[in-house]
């Protein structure tokens, strides 16, 4: 599933983009708004996610990466984002294949919903997927882990 929106598309740079499929046309004006709403947004992902945001360039956009220990989140921008759908995929390799496809799935359906009302969704994609990674997606043996410390500390408290 490619950008809609690529400077390749129309030989004449700058002036408007014309699209077969969804038959967008997006101006200079328009192009230049979704940069400044994606740069705006960007900036606010790193301030709230500094230990796990890490932003990429990418030829028709712009890409980042959420990092986390039990899966990382690939997130690329088209040129035309909010205005057009933005692309996921993630990466939990200790991860249960349907949570993970699970969790895919949800935070498709947000960026969808996101994009059908031309608004910036990359924030809340940001804060749902550091929740599945740390519940639904973490590896099974770090969440026995985490519920042998917590059986733990009960039976060292009380005698």
């Amino acid at each position: 599933h490619k950008p809609l929106c690529s400077s390749s598309t129309l030989a004449v740079a700058d002036l408007a983009y014309f699209h077969t499929g969804d038959s967008m046309v997006h101006t200079a004006e328009t192009q230049q708004e979704c940069f400044e709403r994606q740069r705006d947004e960007l900036i606010v992902l790193q301030a709230m996610y500094p230990d796990h945001f890490v932003e990429e360039e990418i030829e028709d956009g712009t890409a980042f990466l959420v990092l986390t220990d039990a899966a990382v989140l690939s997130v690329s921008l088209p040129a035309c984002y909010p205005l057009e759908e933005l692309q996921l995929s993630c990466s939990c390799p200790g991860g249960n294949a349907t949570a993970v496809a699970a969790a895919v799935q949800e935070l498709e359906s947000m960026a969808l919903c996101s994009k059908e009302n031309e608004m910036e969704c990359c924030a809340e994609l940001v804060a749902r997927f550091l929740e599945l990674a740390e519940v639904e997606l973490a590896p099974p043996e770090a969440a026995t882990e985490h519920t042998a410390e917590v059986e733990v500390f009960p039976n060292t408290d009380v005698e």
